[in-house]
C-alpha cells in the first residue's frame, strides 16, 4: 500500500492548563493525507490550532500524540526539505533583499558557486517583482515587498513542503491579490507541495486543491475537507456555475470565488450554510467585518505618532508612566487603564476602537523552551519590552542595531524603596547603523 507524499496521523496537541490543573486539548484525531504538489489550505477560528498545526509540520513544535511523516520519515525537527512563510515577514534587517535570499540558498546549496547563487538568487527576485530593489534592506521596503522577499527566499531553496502561516495578513487587499497571483505563478512552476493557514475563504477557494475545515477550539478537530474543483488558472472575477467543489457527504457547492450556484448564492454563502461552518462550529467573517485585530490597531498608533510627530517620551507624560512601558503598550505587550488609552487616544486622534485596544489584555510574544525559570524570564523580559526598546532606540538613533561585539553587560544588586533586594541590569552597546555594516 503505497503512502502519501505528506501524513499527518491521528495528531494531537495538549498546552499546560494556565490556572495549573491539567491540561488543555488544542486539537484532537487530526488526520490528513496530501500528495505530492498539493496546495492545501486550513481555515478556522483563532485558537483551534491551525498555527500550531504548521508548526508541527515545520518540525519548530511536537505532536503530543500520533505523528507527522515526509517521504516516509517521521518530522523530527526543522529541516530544508520545509520552508515556512510567516506573516510578521521575518527578514534578517541588516541584510539586503539579495542577501536576504541568498542566505537561504547557500544553506541549501553549500557547493554552488558564488556565481550560481548569484544567478539564483536574481531568478527568484525577477520572479517576485522585485528586480531594482535587490540592495534595499527591509526598512525601506513596504510590507508587500518583505512578504515578496519572504516568499523569494522560500521558493528558492525548492523545499519538499512549502508552508504559509497567513503570509497575507499584514498586507492590503489590492498588494495581496498581485501577491497571490505571483504566489500561484511561482507555485505552477515549481509544483510544491503547499500547506496554507489563513482565515479568508476567498483567499483559500482561489488558491487550494483542498480546503480543510477546523471545528472551534479547545479540543478542535477537522470538521470537513472540501475539494475545490475549479479549473486553473482562476480569477476572482469568475461568475457563474463554472465547478463545483464536493465535500466528503457529496453535497454540491459552487467554488467559483465570487461564482454561484442553481439557485443563486455566492459560494461565501453556500460554505456559511452548507458545511460545518455553521453557527455551532465556525461563521466565515468577510475582511470588511472582522474586528480590527492587535496588528492593525498597531499599525495605526504607529502612524498617528509618525503623523502628528509625537515621541514616546511625549506619549508617558502625558499617560504619566515610564517611557519604557508606554512604549511597550503601544506595541501590545502591556496594557494600560481605561483612563490612560483615553488620554493616548485624545493625543493622537484614535478612534475608538483603537483607543480601547490599548486597555485590553496584552498580547505576548511565545518565548522559546527553557526548563530554567531565571533564563526564561530574561526571555519574556524580551518579548514583553523587545519592540518597546527597538522603537525607543530607533527614536534617539534612527535605524540601526546595537553591536554585540562592542558591548557590555553590568549586573547589580540595589536596594528598593520598601528595602526589598533589586536586580539592576545594564546593557552597554555600540550603536550601529544599518548602512554602517
Amino acid at each position: 500500500m503505497s503512502s502519501s507524499f505528506l501524513q499527518i496521523d491521528h495528531v494531537s496537541k495538549f498546552f499546560p492548563n494556565p490556572s495549573g490543573e491539567g491540561q488543555v486539548c488544542v486539537f484532537t484525531d487530526v488526520t490528513i493525507k496530501i500528495e505530492k504538489g498539493e496546495f492545501v489550505t486550513v481555515i478556522g477560528h483563532s485558537g483551534c490550532g491551525k498555527s500550531t498545526l504548521l508548526n508541527m509540520i515545520a518540525g519548530l513544535d511536537a505532536p503530543s500524540e500520533g505523528g507527522i511523516l515526509l517521504s516516509g520519515r517521521e518530522i523530527a525537527g526543522p529541516g530544508l526539505d520545509r520552508m515556512v512563510v510567516f506573516q510578521n515577514f521575518s527578514l534578517m534587517p541588516w541584510m539586503t533583499v539579495f542577501e536576504n535570499i541568498r542566505l537561504a540558498v547557500r544553506a541549501a546549496y553549500p557547493d554552488w558557486s558564488k556565481e550560481q547563487i548569484a544567478a539564483h538568487v536574481r531568478k527568484y527576485i525577477e520572479l517576485v517583482g522585485l528586480k531594482g530593489a535587490e540592495d534595499k534592506r527591509p526598512t525601506a521596503l513596504s510590507g508587500g515587498m518583505k512578504q515578496r522577499v519572504g516568499l523569494a527566499r522560500a521558493f528558492s531553496i525548492e523545499p519538499k513542503v512549502l508552508l504559509l502561516d497567513e503570509p497575507f495578513a499584514q498586507i492590503d487587499a489590492l498588494t495581496r491579490g498581485v501577491i497571490q497571483e505571483e504566489l500561484i505563478q511561482m507555485w505552477n512552476s515549481t509544483r510544491n507541495t503547499v500547506f496554507m493557514v489563513t482565515h479568508d475563504v476567498d483567499e483559500a477557494i482561489l488558491l487550494s486543491d483542498r480546503i480543510l475545515l477546523m471545528t472551534n477550539g479547545p479540543s478542535a478537530r477537522i470538521g470537513e475537507i472540501v475539494d475545490v474543483d475549479i479549473p486553473r488558472p482562476r480569477s476572482r472575477e469568475l461568475s457563474g456555475p463554472a465547478c463545483q467543489a464536493r465535500g466528503p457527504d457529496k453535497r454540491s457547492r459552487a467554488a467559483s470565488a465570487g461564482g454561484s450556484n442553481s439557485d443563486g448564492r455566492s459560494i461565501l454563502s453556500v460554505l456559511r450554510t452548507t458545511s460545518l461552518l455553521s453557527r455551532e462550529t465556525f461563521v466565515a467573517t468577510p475582511p470588511e467585518e472582522e474586528p480590527m485585530g492587535e496588528t492593525k490597531s498597531r499599525d495605526v498608533i504607529k502612524a498617528r505618532r509618525r503623523d502628528k510627530k509625537v515621541t514616546i517620551a511625549q506619549v508617558a507624560k502625558v499617560v504619566g508612566k515610564n517611557p519604557t512601558f508606554v512604549a511597550a503598550a503601544l506595541n501590545g505587550t502591556h496594557r494600560l487603564t481605561k483612563e490612560e488609552a483615553q488620554k493616548v487616544g485624545k493625543l493622537l486622534g484614535l478612534d475608538k476602537a483603537t483607543m480601547e485596544s490599548l486597555s485590553k489584555f496584552p498580547v505576548r510574544s511565545d518565548f522559546p523552551n527553557t526548563t530554567d525559570p531565571f533564563k526564561y524570564r530574561l526571555l519574556e523580559i524580551i518579548g514583553v519590552y523587545g519592540d518597546a526598546l527597538r522603537d525607543m532606540a530607533n527614536e534617539m538613533f534612527g535605524d540601526g542595531i546595537m553591536s554585540a561585539i562592542d558591548f557590555t553587560l553590568d549586573m547589580e544588586k540595589v536596594t528598593g524603596s520598601q528595602g526589598e533586594a533589586r536586580c539592576k541590569i545594564t546593557l552597554n552597546g555600540k550603536w550601529l547603523e544599518y548602512k554602517t555594516f
